[in-house]
């Protein structure tokens, strides 16, 4: 298997943060880091040039190959800010519909903005993410 492309890097993730604009995407990329440090206990990294990843875990493809990858991360991207790895949440499903309108594709979950949605459902659903990865990795 290729390597992995997107690896962790010592960017700033602040700066990256701070960058974001409009203002409300970037107040709601800082409050979604919060959540995650909160849940991970992991401080931020910026993975490639726009995945803003907390702890690591190792995930194993179909092939039985592993690579390392964010315990939780996300990504603001043009249409929506994007979140990884939400998954392995208990209840995913039930969790999933507590935050709608989120979006799943491909995977990951979707939101526009943190104003559109339950914000402490959000936050339980990381939260058990986390809790279902096994262990934070720091």
């Amino acid at each position: 298997m290729a390597e992995a492309k997107t690896r962790p890097t010592t960017a700033s993730v602040e700066k990256y943060l701070a960058a974001l604009t409009p203002a409300e995407r970037r107040a709601d990329c800082e409050a979604i880091a919060r959540m995650c440090e909160k849940a991970t206990k992991a401080k931020p990294v910026l993975w490639g040039d726009a995945i803003v990843g907390f702890g690591s875990a190792p995930i194993k493809y179909a092939d039985g190959s592993t690579m390392d990858w964010p315990l939780m991360a996300f990504s603001p991207r043009a249409q929506s800010i994007v979140l990884y790895s939400l998954r392995s949440a208990d209840k995913f499903d039930e969790r999933l519909a507590a935050i709608a309108p989120a979006k799943l594709k491909g995977g990951c979950v979707h939101i526009k903005r943190l104003a559109d949605i339950d914000q402490k459902a959000l936050e339980a659903l990381i939260t058990a993410a986390v809790k279902g990865h096994g262990k934070a990795s720091k």
